[in-house]
């Protein structure tokens, strides 16, 4: 549950400083969540990838 808050939180940090954009912040959390749930590099990336591309916020 620590794992799951912090990089939500993080993401959230560096959409709000302008670090980095909403889409991008998403992938890397969930790519970073799916990895602690055992999921594979490669297929990580692929999943987390076409989710951000399936958000309703995207544009």
């Amino acid at each position: 549950m620590t794992l799951l808050a912090s990089a939500v939180m993080g993401a959230i940090q560096v959409i709000l400083s302008g670090h980095k954009g909403w889409r991008e912040a998403y992938v890397e959390v969930t790519e970073l969540i799916l990895k602690a749930f055992g999921i594979n590099s490669s297929e990580a990336s692929a999943i987390a990838a076409e989710r951000a591309n399936h958000t309703p916020l995207h544009s």
